[in-house]
């Protein structure tokens, strides 16, 4: 209905199916976000067996929902989400403006756009904010490494820096993490 209805159904019925499949598409990212957070900070098993043949066993199923990297990571997915769906809609838009096409129906959706993409765009920074908190208070290892420095030591986090290709050094990095 969504994709071919729109001539086919009314439009209340096309407004309608375009909710389900935003809603299906979030409830379907909380379940694969909240798989990858329980693996990069488990909660709520135990082990089972020995070996090649341990298994982690679910003993608490709303400990491994809410582990302690869920929250930070789903709100996190959310906001890039929103935000990249918000850009495409301000880029069919100005498509659409440059071809003098619908010009009522994309300005609407370019004012749209754009303001779902302004605040999308400031909770980016407060989401990966937290999210790199998350990772720095419960894989403290692992906060150095996704930011290119190489001694696994816990470090500050830089706001800017690049690589320099030619002598194969990432530039831009705090002295502290050089222990």
């Amino acid at each position: 209905m969504l994709l071919f209805g729109w001539d086919k159904v009314g439009r209340k019925m096309h407004f309608f199916s375009t909710c389900m499949v935003c809603l299906g598409a979030h409830f379907s990212a909380i379940w694969i976000v909240v798989a990858n957070s329980w693996m990069q900070t488990p909660a709520g098993f135990h082990i089972i067996g020995d070996g090649l043949k341990a298994r982690a066993e679910i003993t608490d199923f709303w400990a491994m929902v809410f582990s302690p990297s869920s929250m930070d990571r789903l709100f996190h997915t959310f906001v890039r989400a929103w935000q990249a769906g918000a850009f495409l809609v301000v880029s069919v838009s100005a498509w659409y403006l440059l071809k003098n096409k619908y010009e009522n129906f994309a300005r609407s959706s370019l004012r749209v756009g754009l303001a779902v993409g302004l605040a999308a765009s400031l909770l980016q920074l407060v989401s990966g904010h937290r999210s790199a908190q998350g990772v720095a208070k419960n894989q403290p290892v692992k906060l150095p490494r996704s930011r290119g420095f190489t001694n696994n030591q816990p470090c500050a986090v830089t706001m800017f820096g690049w690589v320099d290709e030619k002598n194969q050094k990432l530039l831009g990095q705090h002295t502290e993490c050089d222990h």
